[in-house]
């Protein structure tokens, strides 16, 4: 059981309790501001009380900025571009099914973080190299670089993507993409709206304020997990994060029920799919590894980015004044049973480390599906039956309004059609296809994530609405070019895919090595084509 239920009920049946506990709060407060300043930067974000305190000035990472990157008149006519991550050391054939999902869906040509490193070290080396190398690529994007021309005149140029580019940084032997870049990008514009207004709300009535205080907003999402991993319920990852967003019996009459992970809401985050602006992303994955190296606990990444979120999430509810107290009793059990004073972990800290990544969830997966407990509520609808109903169609009732205005799903192929190579039917709409959906949120998801179990990845792959075509896909996939718009946001901002340097001639299907060698379809997944066509001998 929760040990926050345990301690609400019995400090509920005390209201000698709540009014003392209220007591000694104000106590505190008013001792600490009389003394003058008290710092709690390590515990909050750069807080001091007891002093005036000036409004953040304004920057890229300032929430300021952002509510004004999202306001209707922001960035008019202004350009964007849309970056594609996928840490992946060499091929295999569950990565060539990433890389033909990418190429039916017209994403960016990936680039492999740490391609062509060992990949068969020890689990710490793994992961401190799949951030690091992530967060090494994202300097590398927003650092001035040197360029050398035809006349060998070296001069430094800027940076080749901006601060509040997006990226999606994905795993890459266990997923694969849905839907294309615009419901992508469209998607993360109303899930990050949502939870900037659910964050106002939990901080009360001042609850903007504080936000503009204490730079304080959304703008990363990771996808959702069921149950918290590494596991422990003292530990700040699995304790801090905020319930869940879906509805109280989402999941039927158990939904929480202890001992039933699979009708559990998701409350815990996955780090194996992320979505966010390249700064904010940067500062995370910088937080993180610095954290790994200092803080040595485990060996899984996602250890340590639930670490962070879980100290943001305290540091947000002690700003909001809703932080439960770190110590509280269990009971042990048994006829002889008693009550047992424990601990919570509390945020372990350096002087003036900031806590605020700006992280949240996906909770209803509309982009991240992951299969871990989830696989009683996935399916697969053929859409033929559906008819454009909104964005919440409810148990397959209706196709989202986002996917039945998008592109056909083999528009951009037809128009690339190689002659004397089989072609793909442009007539085919997304209403032919079948699509995944999660039957618990209603959603038709972006992605789905093979977390274990990972038998469903050779039952299911076939389900996938490209997957009898993949070899006409791979034929007939053209060039993604850099002037071929997304989408435009509602900031007035015009969405390009992301061509890295060197590659702007290979086809949808290929990618780039985190060096800048360009590969093509055939050199990375030749070899594997009979795991991943249907017709391959």
């Amino acid at each position: 059981m929760n040990p926050w239920h345990l301690f609400n009920q019995e400090l509920k049946s005390s209201r000698r309790g709540v009014f003392l506990a209220g007591l000694a709060l104000f106590l505190t407060v008013l001792i600490f501001t009389t003394r003058g300043a008290f710092s709690v930067s390590n515990v909050l974000p750069k807080i001091t009380f007891g002093t005036h305190i000036e409004p953040p000035a304004p920057s890229l990472s300032s929430v300021t900025r952002f509510l004004e990157h999202h306001s209707p008149t922001a960035h008019q006519d202004r350009d964007a571009h849309f970056h594609f991550l996928v840490p992946a050391t060499h091929s295999n054939p569950n990565l060539c099914r990433l890389l033909l999902s990418a190429a039916a869906t017209r994403f960016p040509l990936p680039v492999f973080v740490n391609w062509d490193h060992a990949h068969n070290i020890d689990k710490f080396k793994i992961h401190a190299a799949k951030i690091k190398g992530t967060l090494d690529h994202l300097n590398k994007l927003l650092s001035p670089r040197n360029v050398t021309n035809s006349n060998n005149i070296t001069s430094l140029q800027p940076p080749q993507a901006r601060p509040d580019d997006l990226a999606l940084i994905i795993d890459g032997f266990d997923i694969w993409l849905q839907l294309p870049p615009e419901i992508f990008i469209q998607r993360y514009f109303s899930i990050i709206d949502k939870a900037n207004e659910r964050l106002r709300e939990s901080l009360g009535p001042n609850g903007t304020e504080l936000m503009r205080e204490h730079e304080l907003y959304q703008s990363i999402i990771f996808g959702p997990d069921k149950v918290c991993f590494p596991w422990s319920q003292f530990r700040i990852g699995c304790w801090a994060p905020p319930n869940s967003t879906l509805p109280e019996h989402a999941f039927g009459p158990r939904t929480d029920a202890p001992g039933f992970a699979h009708l559990a809401r998701p409350r815990h985050l996955n780090s194996g799919t992320v979505m966010g602006p390249l700064e904010d992303m940067r500062k995370l994955y910088q937080a993180t590894y610095e954290r790994l190296m200092n803080h040595h606990v485990t060996d899984s990444d996602q250890f340590y980015f639930s670490e962070l979120w879980g100290m943001q999430e305290f540091a947000r509810q002690s700003i909001a004044g809703t932080a439960p107290p770190l110590e509280h009793k269990v009971w042990s059990g048994g006829p002889d049973g008693h009550w047992v004073k424990q601990k919570l972990q509390a945020p372990d800290l350096g002087e003036d480390q900031s806590v605020e990544f700006h992280v949240t969830l996906d909770y209803e997966s509309e982009l991240f599906q992951t299969v871990a407990f989830y696989d009683p509520f996935i399916d697969w609808t053929h859409a033929g039956s559906m008819t454009a109903t909104g964005s919440h169609p409810k148990h397959g009732q209706g196709l989202p309004r986002d996917i039945a205005a998008a592109n056909s799903p083999f528009a951009h192929v037809s128009r690339n059609h190689v002659p004397g190579k089989t072609p793909l039917p442009p007539s085919l709409s997304w209403s032919d296809m079948l699509l995944g959906r999660n039957i618990a949120t209603d959603k038709v998801w972006g992605l789905i994530h093979f977390t274990p179990p990972k038998h469903w990845i050779d039952r299911w792959w076939f389900r996938m609405w490209y997957a009898e075509y993949g070899k006409e896909i791979t034929e007939n996939a053209g060039v993604l070019k850099a002037n071929q718009r997304y989408t435009k946001t509602r900031d007035g901002r015009s969405w390009y895919p992301f061509v890295p340097v060197n590659a702007s001639d290979i086809s949808l299907g290929g990618g780039v090595a985190d060096s800048g060698r360009p590969m093509d379809w055939d050199g990375l997944c030749k070899r594997f084509e009979r795991n991943v066509f249907a017709d391959a001998p």
